[in-house]
């Protein structure tokens, strides 16, 4: 666990940002093997990460939604981050809706929180999301007002003498 937290914080640095993940896990043609890092043990960590991470996650998640355990390991907590610092939500291997569903949720959370505590702007996935709910309640709170105006109002009854 310690070194998967120093391979993150590496990583969160100006070195690691220049880390491309396609490029890492051998994906990109056409680039000469001195540039490609295949055959490094980092590569086989990031190749192997989505399934240690979906793997954790099974075993995980039962038992905290149980009730047995109260949180998440610190394991699986440095893994989740720093998958998400690797942006392996954007990869083809976490492409299925839903069995990767609380990781993209996961790392949206993480990426507006950093773009709240750094004032940049919101990631767009998350400003669409938004975007469609507010939509969303706008319609609902629109048709709620037309229903009950159509139903409360009361008619204007005058006595003739």
């Amino acid at each position: 666990m310690w070194a998967l937290q120093r391979l993150r914080k590496l990583l969160t640095t100006e070195y690691g940002q220049s880390i491309n993940i396609t490029r890492l896990l051998g994906d990109s043609e056409g680039e000469s093997r001195s540039m490609s890092f295949t055959g490094s043990a980092l590569a086989a960590l990031v190749k192997g990460l989505p399934e240690a991470l979906q793997r954790q996650y099974e075993y995980e998640d039962p038992i905290v939604r149980g009730g047995k355990q109260l949180l998440h390991s610190p394991f699986f907590k440095v893994l989740v981050a720093l998958a998400c610092d690797l942006e392996l939500d954007t990869l083809p291997c976490c492409a299925e809706t839903h069995k990767w569903a609380w990781f993209r949720r996961y790392c949206t959370a993480s990426r507006v929180a950093v773009a709240l505590d750094k004032r940049t702007p919101q990631p767009r996935p998350f400003l669409d999301e938004v975007g469609w709910a507010r939509q969303a309640i706008v319609t609902t709170v629109n048709i709620h007002y037309i229903y009950k105006s159509m139903w409360t109002r009361k008619p204007k009854i005058t006595m003739r003498n």
